[in-house]
């Protein structure tokens, strides 16, 4: 399975530790611009440093993915490019958002991974043959199809906060990523 991140799920960081950690059970895929979106977020939103730091985890991803970001390149079959060509004629909420879609389409994208779902409605993108669901879930997906997988991401993400930032209690962590029903998976687990 293809999947296409936002960048609003690679910007914040627990988000993307864990969408990444799960890597293993599908094809993450971006583009360049929504990799430069999520640089210029961590910069506009934490200062030049944080800006910095992004880029430099955008060159692990690329290094760990270095096809996920091929959607820039892709030259789309022939379904593909008639996907595009009828995108092309679709009014969206937000035509900032157009790049989102087509990088999708030109990548094979099954699922767009966002927490902006009402920039892309359903109708429009049943028209294109794509699915748009937020991060929760995506993973709570994921964790029907590999519960144990799921649980060691989130495990492994905790981990990290804890070594950089103290007592980071796992429930809170999550809920504050935006994954409630991951919390509540890891909560029903015995937490950590």
């Amino acid at each position: 399975m293809r999947v296409f991140l936002d960048a609003c799920v690679l910007f914040p960081t627990v988000l993307r530790e864990v969408l990444i950690g799960l890597a293993p059970l599908y094809r993450p895929l971006w583009s360049g611009r929504v990799l430069e979106e999520w640089r210029r977020a961590a910069s506009d939103r934490l200062g030049a440093d944080a800006g910095a730091i992004a880029a430099a985890e955008i060159a692990v991803l690329r290094d760990l993915f270095g096809d996920a970001s091929d959607t820039d390149a892709a030259e789309p079959d022939g379904p593909a490019r008639a996907r595009l060509a009828a995108l092309e004629t679709m009014a969206l909420p937000d035509e900032g958002d157009r790049h989102v879609i087509a990088s999708a389409i030109a990548g094979g994208a099954d699922i767009i991974v966002t927490e902006n779902r009402r920039d892309f409605p359903a109708r429009v993108m049943r028209q294109l043959d794509l699915r748009v669901i937020s991060p929760d879930e995506f993973i709570a997906e994921l964790a029907r199809r590999d519960q144990p997988a799921v649980i060691k991401a989130a495990r492994e993400t905790l981990q990290r906060a804890r070594d950089l930032g103290g007592d980071v209690q796992p429930r809170a962590l999550f809920k504050r990523a935006r994954l409630p029903r991951l919390a509540r998976l890891i909560a029903a687990q015995g937490g950590d």
